[in-house]
Parts: C-alpha cells; sequence; structure tokens
C-alpha cells in the first residue's frame, strides 16, 4: 500500500506550502522520495513500501496525497541516492577484484603451474632460514574462504 503523506514531507512532516505550478518539479520531487525509500529500504535491509511507479494520477489534488519530500530534505535524499548507487558499483567491482586475485591464487596453486614452481623457490627460501610457508599457507586458505558473498554466489572455484 502506498504511503500518504498529503503534501506533507514523508522525513520532516512539514507541509509543502510552495505553490509551485511546475507539475514536472513537483514530479521529480516525488520520484526522488520514492527512489530515496526504495534504496534506503534496501540498503538497511527493511521491508520496502510500495509506491507509484508510474504517475497516472488525473489531478493534482489526488497527485498531492503520495509520498513526497520537502525542499529541505530533498538536498540530503538526492545526495543518499546518488552515493547509493556509487556504493553498489563500488561493492560491484570489489567483488570482481577478489574474484580476479581468487582466480590468480586458484592458478598459481595448480601442479606445474608457473606459481607452483615459485612457491618451491620460496619454501626453500623460508626453510634455509628455519622458517615455515605456513602463515602465507593460512592467508590463502582464509583469503579464499572468505570471499564476499556476492563472489560466492555468481563466481564458484
Amino acid at each position: 500500500m502506498p504511503i500518504r503523506t498529503f503534501d506533507h514531507c514523508i522525513f520532516c512532516y512539514k507541509k509543502d506550502t510552495s505553490n509551485d505550478p511546475d507539475v514536472s518539479r513537483i514530479k521529480a520531487k516525488k520520484e526522488a522520495c520514492r527512489r530515496f525509500c526504495t534504496l534506503s529500504s534496501r540498503y538497511l535491509n527493511i521491508t520496502s513500501f510500495e509506491f507509484f511507479s508510474k504517475q497516472t494520477l488525473r489531478s493534482k489534488q489526488a497527485f498531492n496525497n503520495i509520498e513526497s519530500v520537502c525542499d529541505l530534505c530533498l538536498k540530503t535524499v538526492s545526495s543518499f541516492c546518488d552515493l547509493y548507487v556509487q556504493y553498489e558499483y563500488l561493492e560491484i567491482q570489489m567483488n570482481f577484484r577478489i574474484f580476479e586475485m581468487c582466480s590468480v591464487m586458484k592458478g598459481t596453486d595448480q601442479v606445474g603451474s608457473r606459481g607452483a614452481r615459485d612457491r618451491e623457490i620460496i619454501m626453500e627460501k623460508m626453510a634455509k632460514r628455519q622458517l615455515t610457508i605456513g602463515f602465507l599457507d593460512k592467508f590463502r586458505a582464509q583469503f579464499l574462504q572468505g570471499k564476499s558473498p556476492i563472489v560466492n554466489k555468481h563466481w564458484h572455484f
């Protein structure tokens, strides 16, 4: 069910007293409000509410009864939405980089690979110094097990 605020800001409850005849600006404010509520619900992992996605309302009166945001809250709402999109993009990029590193690590663990030969060289150098490669192996194992959920979900090793 849509959130109805009857021309009041969904965040600060302030009544929108502007008599702005620009319908496109009113629609933009309402769209920003719906977008914020949808993205913030996803970010906070809370129940998402149903918002009017298509404005097919016939009267300004009916249009003003649905969720809205005041001019003061609009800046913060818009800023959050912009940041959230960047956040999602960065998360995808980070997950892909983890995937790449896991692929490199898996490839170097294959018998006969250049990485396997280099590992033997490292082990020899450590043995000369009476060290073990255990910490390196432990790090690699934890790294491969600690992949992000998105990497685990979409890319299997």
